[in-house]
């Protein structure tokens, strides 16, 4: 019995070490492939990730670009808030938007 439950434990621990990517974390792999598959204005700065609603996701998207470039283009990633009017002055090329349901 002693063997099954170290054996049991062992495994728990091999598998919880093999967890996931974070939620967060695939969002923003899939936002990078998703912006390789579209043809971009070639007079570009810069590329625009627009977050709306979501004031974390939008700290950790601009972390992770703050060394990584998109289609050969720095990232500046803008959190927008409800309600907020004339987004189209943030120039967006991708625009994120939460799930409100949470």
């Amino acid at each position: 019995m002693k063997k099954l439950l170290n054996i049991l434990l062992l495994s728990t621990l091999l598998l919880s070490s093999l967890h996931a990517k974070p939620e967060d974390e695939l969002k923003q792999v899939y936002i990078e492939k998703l912006s390789y598959f579209i043809t971009w204005p070639q007079k570009q700065k810069k590329f625009s990730i627009c977050v709306y609603n979501d004031k974390n996701f939008a700290l950790k998207t601009k972390k992770r670009y703050e060394t990584k470039k998109l289609n050969k283009l720095d990232v500046e990633v803008t959190n927008i808030l409800i309600g907020e009017e004339n987004i189209e002055q943030y120039n967006c090329n991708l625009l994120y938007l939460r799930n409100t349901d949470e």
